[in-house]
């Protein structure tokens, strides 16, 4: 396990605050078969979380399910991926992807390519565009896209260069407070959708916080990813675009110990919740797909179509 110390140590380097306990005893090990060492960040993820909370023991198997999202509904997995999501061939022989579980985004690309709601058509209409040309409009359009590159066409992409020296984490001080009382449990209002957030605050929960998920009524869910990551939490669906609704969130985040803001950069700043407006005291933890700097700052975007972007989708393949 020593590459996981390493790990460990380098991951403990971007986050001030008390050391880590030694470890951790790690029984099995996940057993992921891919190109990247998907192990090795399987465990040093789970180690982290496990030795921050003075726990030095990890089952490897339970990292593995967990990693894996495996959930079942009567004995039946729940679809993950909708009609129209997925890879689709391109004019000079590449591919997009397209991530249509969320009934907009489908309707965007379809609207976009000017074909029926199916794949077939989706597949034809796309034969006619250059993957980069089409990328960029439905960036514009709102909708997620993904031209597939590989790890060398990605490193030559302007928003790569725009965010290579950048820290994985980055911890900013914005302001003091009275110290939190460490009495009670740590309350965490989780505004976020589909995997990466919603896995903070599900981690969180799993270690005794009291975790409120924060939803929108106007916004559709992707089922199998409210259930695989709503382990420990609590459901509130205050509506921003109401009066009630904003004094409702607002008095939820004067209540949090964490703010876990995973929406898309300036999405509750628009809505009057900027970190000007978080109780001093507190912690705000922002997720971004493509970070706030660069060309493509603030780009919506999930994991796998990250993953498409920036090549690792591709290397997998290989």
């Amino acid at each position: 396990m020593t590459i996981v110390a390493e790990q460990l140590a380098a991951l403990a380097r971007l986050v001030p605050g008390p050391a880590l306990p030694a470890g951790p005893e790690v029984d099995g090990t996940p057993g992921f078969t891919f190109c990247f060492d998907v192990d090795t960040a399987a465990i040093t993820a789970a180690a982290a979380t496990n030795l921050a909370h003075g726990i030095t023991e990890l089952d490897a198997r339970r990292v593995a399910a967990l990693f894996a999202t495996a959930v079942t509904i009567d004995g039946e997995p729940p679809p993950v991926w909708a009609d129209l999501s997925g890879q689709y061939r391109t004019r000079d022989g590449g591919f997009i992807q397209f991530h249509c579980n969320f009934p907009h985004h489908a309707d965007g690309v379809v609207r976009r390519l000017g074909c029926a709601p199916d794949r077939d058509a989706v597949q034809e209409a796309v034969l006619g565009w250059e993957p980069d040309e089409l990328e960029a409009v439905l960036i514009a359009d709102g909708v997620i896209p993904a031209r597939q590159r590989s790890l060398d066409e990605w490193a030559a992409h302007p928003h790569a260069a725009a965010t290579a020296g950048l820290p994985l984490i980055s911890v900013e001080r914005i302001g003091d407070g009275v110290p939190r009382p460490h009495d009670r449990r740590l309350r965490v209002l989780d505004c976020s959708r589909v995997l990466a957030g919603p896995v903070a605050g599900m981690t969180l929960a799993a270690h005794g916080a009291d975790v409120l998920r924060v939803g929108a009524p106007s916004l559709p869910h992707v089922e199998i990813g409210v259930i695989a990551t709503g382990f420990g939490k609590r459901n509130a669906v205050p509506d921003l675009r109401t009066s009630a609704g904003r004094q409702g969130f607002g008095d939820l985040l004067d209540g949090a110990d964490v703010w876990l803001d995973a929406y898309r950069p300036g999405a509750f700043a628009g809505q009057g919740f900027d970190l000007d407006v978080v109780p001093a005291g507190s912690v705000t933890v922002q997720l971004c797909a493509f970070d706030w700097v660069g060309p493509w700052a603030g780009r919506r975007g999930y994991d796998s179509i990250v993953q498409s972007t920036t090549g690792f989708g591709h290397e997998g393949m290989m």
